[in-house]
């Protein structure tokens, strides 16, 4: 939970929530499924 407080900090001003979903999977070291 705190990873995707710090990614939504990072991420300010993205439009696209795709882009802001695979961010946090790329943070957590998950694999994006696209």
């Amino acid at each position: 939970n705190n990873k995707i407080n710090v990614i939504k900090r990072k991420a300010y001003g993205f439009r696209d929530l795709d882009y802001f979903m695979y961010k946090i999977y790329q943070s957590c070291g998950w694999k994006a499924s696209q």
